[in-house]
């Protein structure tokens, strides 16, 4: 992280000027504050997982200071500049409340005084922020405003990345054929041997779409084609993704041993990049083995400090996702209240977002959890509501799994 806050001061230092830059760092007020915990069954490494802090962001503390400062240090032509580059690394960061006011400013830019490419490039931020934090509908109208412009000065690029973002929110509503239909269309528009690292996402998401379905052999080949990509490039940002990726298929698979090996490479690349998103969902995947493994402890742990980082970013999808492997946690320990509770709040906040996936995988769960409380009307109900929305989504092994439970 020392080397991101190196390279982000040099690339800041070049915008602003190194007087200007270190004026801006003289008007900057940070606060440190760290959260101690202890946990016994942990390793080295992973009691520094537990203990990382967003210290290399302090140059970002302030980002309405950061606008206001750059606005009377540059020129029109070098602001923009500027500010897409804020915006797209505070997006690749996971400081999306601060990078959605990067991109609105730009907007609010006179559009005379504004490159249609530029406008393109803030639509697309705007819209791939609200897909981060599930807001689908302002997500698909920005990207579609995007995909207008970069349709008018045929950028095909700018196209291909609106269409993987409208990928991925197909994905995660549940609408599976719309989704890949996006990512061929992205494909489709690409130069291959210009777009290594967007084709190298489109891989990633087309693995993501294979391995929910169950296609897990499918998912792998197109996880091992992203890494290649990726690795070419010694891009840490995407590589943390990858290896999250290939984590979710050994995860599928309960091979929990390399699962574990995969999220502590995502976690080591997204540190060095300062990806907190996957450094979160890296802390939820890990919390989601040791629980199966029965280390309850270590599994509390890594779902709290998930729970931290995902707070901090606004990262909604994931605080859904944490409350339902707290819920699970519990139900293990035997506070059955505990978990009911937190089962419950992962299933209002999925059906808020809409996200159909994670509505059946939390109802799942509290089939489980109902089956164990001996409460088994309400353990059935949970059960078949699961499958429907199984059902919906086609994916036959999860349907055939609880068929199988619903027979005992």
């Amino acid at each position: 992280m020392k080397k991101e806050k190196k390279i982000l001061s040099k690339i800041l230092s070049e915008f602003l000027g190194q007087k200007g830059f270190e004026e801006f760092q003289r008007l900057l007020l940070t606060e440190k504050s760290s959260k101690k915990q202890k946990v016994s069954s942990s390793t080295l490494a992973e009691e520094k997982q537990l203990k990382v802090e967003f210290s290399s962001l302090t140059l970002y503390s302030n980002i309405d200071l950061l606008i206001t400062f750059s606005q009377d240090k540059l020129t029109q032509n070098k602001l923009t500049k500027f500010l897409l580059f804020i915006g797209e690394d505070l997006t690749a960061k996971g400081l999306l409340d601060s990078a959605e006011k990067v991109f609105s400013h730009l907007l609010s830019i006179s559009p005379d005084k504004l490159k249609n490419s530029v406008r393109a490039k803030a639509f697309y931020g705007l819209g791939n922020i609200y897909s981060r934090q599930a807001f689908w509908e302002k997500s698909i109208s920005y990207l579609n405003k995007a995909r207008i412009i970069f349709k008018s000065i045929n950028d095909k690029h700018g196209m291909a990345k609106c269409e993987n973002i409208l990928g991925t929110i197909k994905v995660e509503i549940g609408e599976l054929k719309s989704a890949k239909k996006h990512f061929e269309s992205a494909l489709s528009l690409l130069d291959s041997k210009r777009s290594d690292i967007l084709i190298g996402m489109l891989e990633s998401n087309i693995g993501i779409l294979e391995n929910i379905q169950g296609n897990y052999d499918r998912a792998y080949i197109h996880f091992q084609r992203a890494l290649f990509k990726f690795e070419k490039d010694n891009n840490h940002q995407r590589l943390s993704e990858v290896h999250h990726n290939l984590g979710m298929v050994y995860l599928e698979k309960k091979n929990y041993k390399s699962g574990i090996k995969e999220f502590d490479r995502a976690f080591t690349h997204a540190r060095k990049a300062d990806v907190w998103q996957i450094m979160c969902i890296s802390c939820i995947n890990k919390a989601f083995i040791y629980n199966k493994l029965k280390d309850y402890s270590l599994a509390n742990a890594f779902a709290v400090k998930a729970m931290d980082i995902a707070y901090k970013i606004n990262d909604r999808l994931s605080i859904a996702d944490i409350y339902k492997i707290k819920g699970v946690i519990e139900k293990n320990r035997k506070n059955y209240t505990l978990s009911e509770n937190y089962l419950n709040t992962s299933l209002r906040i999925n059906t808020e977002l809409e996200n159909i996936l994670n509505q059946a995988e939390a109802l799942y769960e509290m089939g489980f959890l109902y089956k164990q409380m001996r409460d088994f009307k309400r353990s059935r109900s949970c059960f078949n509501k699961s499958l429907n929305k199984y059902r919906y989504l086609k994916i036959y092994n999860k349907v055939e799994e609880i068929t199988e439970v619903l027979k005992i």
